[in-house]
């Protein structure tokens, strides 16, 4: 179908939303910040779920990459700036690398921070013609 048409009916555009959303809904996924709450929560998680770890969170799982990313081949993760790090305080950026490794899909970057992660970030994207 094609979004783009002045053709469609009410009806037609309202059955393309709907779909639209039912892909797009996620709800929270609380874990445990060790590995036997992800393994609890990998046990539990639906095709929707999504959970948020803080970065000091993920360099834990890093120490058995295979773990976080078998529950990351299940359940979406989200990586974003510990707020208590003084980093975060300056909009500085964590290393992306560790949480990518590991199957994390979204991980949170302060843009208005060209650092090194940025940079990382930008190449990453870079040789999927900017697809993600």
């Amino acid at each position: 179908f094609n979004l783009g048409t002045n053709k469609q009916t009410h009806h037609q555009r309202a059955s393309i939303d709907a779909e639209f959303y039912s892909i797009l809904y996620l709800k929270s996924l609380k874990v445990k910040g060790d590995f036997k709450g992800l393994e609890a929560a990998k046990e539990k998680a639906k095709m929707f779920h999504m959970s948020s770890f803080p970065d000091n969170v993920v360099d834990n799982f890093a120490t058995d990459p295979a773990k976080f990313a078998s529950f990351n081949a299940k359940v979406m993760s989200r990586i974003y700036p510990n707020p208590l790090k003084p980093r975060a305080w300056i909009s500085a950026n964590f290393f992306p690398l560790p949480a990518w490794n590991c199957g994390a899909q979204c991980v949170a970057l302060n843009y208005q921070t060209f650092d090194i992660s940025m940079q990382i970030n930008d190449a990453f994207f870079q040789q999927n013609g900017k697809t993600g």
